[in-house]
């Protein structure tokens, strides 16, 4: 903990921050990444550790879950076949939201969508997530505006930033949030303009256009939810 700037003396929260269809390629792209993440390039280069493995999964349902599945219980996710959170929801599997629930953290559930899709609020309850923060919460706070599969990223995390300091005042907290308005079909967001070398790079790929834009704008979000939190005592 020393090494990374972690004090010893106390339980750190943990956040898992899931980006929705966020590939390595235009992020690690020395031309691309600065254009598209300015903010994401900026934080990666200045407070990260990066580890630059990687693996793919089939073009099948369910991909974002299985991503969520690897990341949190420590098991690559079957490529040919269903998702665990699908199929399986019920498994009996060690995941970190379980392991730091055993040890008295809060364990929290954040996303701008309903929590019944792709089964995940019966696999995250079933493997440690107590509380569930969803598209109610979010609409209840005012956040009404929507891009792509739920409301949008930028209200959504900008909220969530609020949420977690009041967990982060009553203890340790492990929070999974995932973002939304990269989920695919992608159609050019006005939202997230590109600069105007790019823009005439890909007029004539409206699908890859479209993939830009919103990863472009998922940058803007994902910069001003990073921002805030240096600022909080969540930091």
């Amino acid at each position: 903990r020393k090494a990374i700037g972690i004090p010893a003396d106390r339980r750190p929260s943990i956040i898992f921050l899931f980006v929705e269809s966020l590939r390595s390629y235009e992020l690690a792209h020395p031309g691309l990444g600065p254009k598209i993440f300015p903010n994401l390039s900026r934080y990666l280069k200045s407070n990260a550790i990066v580890f630059e493995q990687a693996y793919v999964s089939q073009l099948t349902a369910g991909e974002t879950v299985k991503g969520e599945f690897a990341a949190q219980c420590s098991m690559l996710p079957d490529s040919f076949g269903p998702a665990a959170y699908i199929a399986h929801p019920t498994a009996k599997i060690d995941c970190i939201q379980g392991l730091l629930k055993d040890t008295g953290y809060q364990t929290v559930w954040v996303n701008g969508f309903t929590t019944s899709f792709h089964n995940k609020g019966l696999f995250e309850a079933a493997h440690g997530i107590d509380t569930f923060y969803d598209e109610d919460y979010f609409r209840g706070r005012g956040v009404d505006e929507v891009i792509g599969l739920g409301l949008a990223d930028y209200p959504v995390l900008d909220e969530t930033v609020k949420l977690l300091e009041g967990l982060h005042a009553k203890g340790p907290f492990y929070a999974n949030v995932t973002t939304l308005s990269t989920h695919h079909p992608w159609s050019v967001i006005p939202e997230g303009k590109l600069p105007n070398d790019l823009e005439a790079g890909v007029a004539g790929d409206p699908d890859y256009h479209g993939y830009l834009t919103r990863m472009h704008y998922a940058d803007k979000a994902l910069g001003n939810f990073l921002d805030k939190f240096m600022k909080s005592p969540l930091a």
